[in-house]
Formats: C-alpha cells, structure tokens, sequence
C-alpha cells in the first residue's frame, strides 16, 4: 500500500497511526530551547540585534523565540545552531515541552495554542498535522496522558476554528483519533467550532465563565 494519503480513504489515513512526539520545540533537563538560545548566544557575546540582522530576522522576532513567546522551526533552530557553532541536537528532544502558566491560565492557553498552530514547521496546510499538534498542545497544558481524551473549552474554540478547515469531511475521525473522544463528542465539536466561527471571538470568549460541560476535563 502506498505510504501517500489516499483520498477519500479512512483507512489510508496518516491519522491512524499511533500519534508522534511533537517536533523539536521541546525542553532540555527543565529549561526551554528559548533559553538555551539565549545562553548560546550571549556566550558568545552577540547581541539580539546582530545575530537578528544576519539571520534576516527582526530582533522582536528573535527576542520572542528566547523569551518563549513564539516557538522556532526545525529550520530556524538549524539556522541558528550553525550560527552559534553548535550541533542542533544540543536544543533538541530531550523532553515533551511544558508551558505553565498555560496550564492555570485561560488566555494563555488560547495564546500557545495558536503559536503552535501557526508556527509548527512540519505543518503543511493540512488538518491531520493540524489536529494532531493542537491535540499534544492542549495535552500539555492539561498535563494528559497521551491516550487521555481531550475536552476543549470555551475559550479555545475561536483560536481552533480560525485554522482547521471545517469543510474536511474526515474532520471528524482526525479529531475522534487524535483527540481520543467518541464519535458524538468529535461531531458535537465540530458543531461548537462552527459557531464559534460563525459568532466571532466576541461570542467565543462568552463572559468567561466556562460552562458546566467544558469544565469537565478526564
């Protein structure tokens, strides 16, 4: 059988193999890869503003890829490994990445949840890799097993619907496998992320109270 996606097939489907680590935006003994970009860099004496500029970076961009606030690519990770004289291993998959205040923390939760949406480099504009990274993101901020079913809340689903495309007619079964929920609740989510398109982020946020059935987490 070939190994490309077959359309208009479930059972050719990427999503139903057993879900992958996350790329490289992961941590090394407890401290982010931000932060060992900016020890390898300040070792060497460079400021933000020079390695921005050869790199054909912004230092905004550059001092948010150190602070956390945006997660690099493989490729940027790369760049600036060569950069600095380091093997890229040196920040990479030692450990799942943990963000902590995202896990108390209703915005930030929508905030890394669309950095990671937007900013993962293995993304190729499809739903599969797109559910699947959402699904580890909210694992992470649940601090959830990788088989635990994920309960969206409220205040995510105008971040997800601004990126998932919901006229996927296998959204569903990418959804019930990655986020491990049955086919009712994959069906009632989609359902949800439509009107939270269709409303606007106004009505998505609601007062910000989550209701009784998104405060229900496994």
């Amino acid at each position: 059988m070939s190994a490309e996606i077959q359309p208009y097939a479930p059972a050719a489907l990427k999503l139903h193999q057993a879900p992958q680590a996350p790329p490289p935006h992961e941590i090394r003994g407890g401290v982010t890869i931000g932060v060992l970009l900016e020890r390898a860099r300040e070792r060497l004496g460079l400021s933000i503003e020079m390695v921005a500029r050869e790199l054909w970076l912004t230092p905004t961009d550059l001092d948010n890829y150190e602070s956390g606030m945006r997660i690099p690519s493989a490729n940027l990770v790369e760049r600036l490994a060569e950069y600095y004289g380091v093997q890229p291993e040196r920040f990479e998959k030692d450990a799942p990445a943990t963000f902590e205040v995202s896990k108390t923390d209703e915005a930030s939760s929508v905030l890394w949840l669309g950095w990671a949406a937007i900013d993962l480099s293995e993304w190729d504009g499809s739903n599969d890799y797109l559910m699947r990274s959402i699904a580890e993101t909210l694992r992470v901020m649940r601090s959830l097993g990788s088989m635990d079913p994920v309960t969206v809340r409220e205040t995510e689903l105008q971040a997800i619907s601004s990126v998932v495309d919901l006229r996927d007619p296998f959204l569903a079964a990418r959804i019930q496998i990655w986020m491990r929920i049955s086919p009712e609740a994959a069906e009632h989510l989609i359902y949800r992320l439509r009107k939270a398109r269709e409303d606007g982020p106004a009505a998505a946020l609601g007062s910000g109270v989550p209701s009784a059935e998104t405060t229900t987490e496994n």
